[in-house]
């Protein structure tokens, strides 16, 4: 059995092969082959000349992507004699298996890396550079110790929490003239993304025009891990604002502040904005964290070498990313050119 995953953004994730037995999911479609290897079909349905150049998927007439059993019934495949396809299906088989060995590496390590990161900043930003220096119980579980001059205070203390703009179908632009409204899909990866954007003709208020250094926070959303995740408001999106699904929190300590909100605060604070029914963090919520704050010129020393460090680390995932990318494309082509004979196997 070949199961065919019709719940789809793309043609390239539509197609999602295996061969087993059992049950399949209410988004999977089934095709039991006949005159032909079941495995070399899975091959197959994963070559560009199909995925590419044939699928046209309904995700591009529907709201719900999906890949339909019509469409892919008028797929046509190359049909080669039951030995070859075997001998085919026994080589890529063989290739893609080290290929995926590979890959499976190379997202270890940029996991690794990524631990590491987050690593580094926890114990930066409750510990300070300093090793040296004595150290106090913060009477807060998840940060510990911290250096005997730092003072703990709640965010509410130190800045201001602001919660975004509500705006209706019909204020929403079709062009890029109004003023950007960010999202959650705007934060990507810790980085900005503008991808995905909504432009607004609707006033702004001052207060939720945004500022260079306001943290951008993600304070409501399905999925409860993306909840806490931020950016620092910089240039690029200089007085444009934010939509009621997020929060700005402005500072005029948001150099450290905002590495502080990339430690594990949001991760050992879930408890308190998550539930059965709804993810999100409310200003109240985000007002009572407590923060262990060091003077002004050792927030600013910190924030430097995080930067410097998180940067450093941050290209070292690209550079990795960027192989397991290469290592991807090359899997596609090599399907894609023994299904289609460019590569002889017999």
């Amino acid at each position: 059995i070949v199961v065919v995953r019709s719940g789809a953004y793309t043609a390239d994730s539509a197609i999602v092969t295996e061969i087993y037995n059992g049950a399949i999911a209410g988004f999977d479609m089934v095709l039991r082959p006949f005159q032909i290897e079941a495995k070399y079909l899975a091959y197959t349905l994963l070559s560009n000349y199909v995925l590419r150049d044939q699928l046209i998927l309904s995700s591009f007439r529907a709201a719900q992507p999906h890949l339909n059993k019509e469409e892919l019934g008028t797929a046509l495949i190359f049909y080669p004699p039951l030995l070859e396809q075997i001998a085919i299906t026994n080589y890529l088989d063989t290739k893609t298996a080290q290929i995926d060995r590979k890959l499976d590496l190379l997202s270890q390590k940029a996991t690794q890396y990524g631990k590491l990161k987050q690593s580094l900043i926890n114990e930066t930003v409750t510990r300070g550079l300093d090793k040296s220096v004595p150290m106090k119980d913060s009477g807060v579980d998840w940060i510990g110790e911290v250096p005997v001059h730092w003072k703990l205070r709640r965010l509410k203390d130190i800045g201001k929490s602001i919660i975004g703009i509500i705006y209706s179908p019909d204020d929403v632009l079709n062009n890029d003239n109004g003023v950007l409204v960010l999202r959650s899909s705007n934060i990507q990866g810790g980085k900005l993304s503008l991808l995905d954007t909504v432009y607004v003709n609707k006033e702004i208020s001052k207060n939720q025009t945004l500022k260079l250094g306001d943290i951008l926070i993600c304070s409501r959303n399905g999925s409860r891990h993306l909840i806490g995740k931020n950016i620092c408001i910089d240039e690029r999106t200089l007085d444009q604002t934010f939509g009621a699904f997020m929060t700005v929190y402005r500072s005029k300590y948001f150099r450290f502040i905002s590495k502080f909100l990339n430690s594990n605060v949001f991760e050992s604070q879930s408890s308190l904005f998550g539930s059965s029914t709804v993810n999100q963090l409310t200003i109240n919520t985000l007002n009572i964290f407590l923060v262990a704050l060091p003077p002004v010129s050792e927030q600013q020393a910190i924030a430097t070498y995080l930067d410097e460090k998180t940067t450093h680390i941050d290209c070292i995932i690209a550079t990795i990313n960027t192989q397991i990318d290469k290592l991807k494309e090359l899997r596609k082509a090599l399907i894609n050119d023994v299904v289609t004979g460019k590569i002889k196997v017999v």
